[in-house]
């Protein structure tokens, strides 16, 4: 039986016991603060806050490059398996996919596939951890890759949004009306699904806004 390895990008939000169960290959994306360039996770989630909070712009990311792609490809495993974000959110499918032909221009004997979630956070960790499970039954990656293919139609991510200081920052909302929004503790409910994040409904409160969600 053929195992096959499984890599990501850290946009999926898998905790490091979920990843080391699962032997799951996390590729950070990049995040600059102005000149100063983190690998996603140098910084301790608590303090990346802090420094957005801090930060009169929005820090800007960025998807890590083919050659950092491609180290992920490298092991004893024949077949790689590669489950990213959302194209229509970040270059990182994109960049995937050319690492794919470069990695098996060097290696003819291995072979990538790469999968475009078209969703993010644990909508996208979701599909990994099965992706996963059904490697450990022992799949092949074709079957895989076909399982995955149709059970992303079924992932649907909701979100309850604390404050949209960072909308505003992004030139995303009028910061009038996005202030206002704050000052009566208006709660924006977002929803993920077919590569794009669109608000689709509103509470007050974070008990309302998570009701909401449920």
């Amino acid at each position: 039986m053929k195992k096959i390895r499984i890599v990501t990008d850290s946009s999926c939000d898998l905790n490091n016991e979920i990843a080391e169960k699962y032997n799951i290959e996390i590729v950070p994306l990049n995040i600059a603060f102005g000149d100063d360039i983190y690998a996603d996770g140098e910084i301790e989630k608590a303090e990346f806050y802090k420094m957005m909070a801090d930060s009169p712009v929005l820090p800007k990311t960025s998807c890590p490059s083919p050659e950092r792609f491609m180290r992920s490809y490298e092991g004893e495993e024949e077949e790689i398996l590669v489950i990213t974000l959302a194209s229509k959110l970040s270059g990182t499918y994109s960049t995937a996919v050319l690492a794919k032909s470069m990695f098996e221009e060097e290696y003819p004997n291995k072979k990538v596939a790469v999968i475009d979630t078209e969703t993010g956070s644990i909508g996208q960790g979701l599909l990994i951890v099965k992706a996963a499970q059904l490697a450990e039954e022992g799949k092949g990656l074709d079957e895989i890759v076909s399982i995955i293919e149709s059970l992303k139609n079924d992932i649907v991510f909701y979100g309850s949004l604390e404050t949209l200081e960072n909308a505003i920052k992004g030139g995303r909302i009028n910061p009038i009306a996005g202030k206002l929004i704050n000052a009566l503790n208006f709660k924006i409910i977002v929803k993920i699904g077919n590569g794009e994040v669109k608000p689709c409904d509103k509470a007050r409160g974070d008990n309302n806004s998570l009701k909401k969600v449920v």
